[in-house]
């Protein structure tokens, strides 16, 4: 029964989240830039092309995501630390 309230390790969880973050933003970005670039054209003929949406993407959405995800990350890791060390503690118990 104890070893149905264990966690993972918290870079795991992290990791995961991480992904699921990225993922939800590319597809959300890809969504809105294919309506863009379905829409009538924009007089900067740049930005009519995939080229320009993924430079977009890449330095302006992908950092801001990671550096929220990183705030959210730190906050969850000050949040399940004290949980991660009861669990190191009993652990240890178990073994001695």
């Amino acid at each position: 029964m104890r070893g149905l309230s264990r966690l993972p390790p918290f870079w795991m969880l992290a990791m995961a989240q991480l992904l699921i973050a990225v993922v939800l933003a590319s597809t959300w970005f890809y969504v809105h830039a294919k309506a863009v670039l379905a829409g009538p054209p924009n007089p900067d003929q740049y930005v009519n092309t995939w080229d320009f949406q993924i430079a977009v993407f890449l330095f302006y959405w992908l950092p801001a995501v990671l550096l929220l995800m990183g705030i959210l990350l730190g906050i969850e890791r000050l949040t399940l630390a004290p949980r991660y060390a009861r669990q190191k503690a009993a652990a240890r118990q178990d073994d001695a």
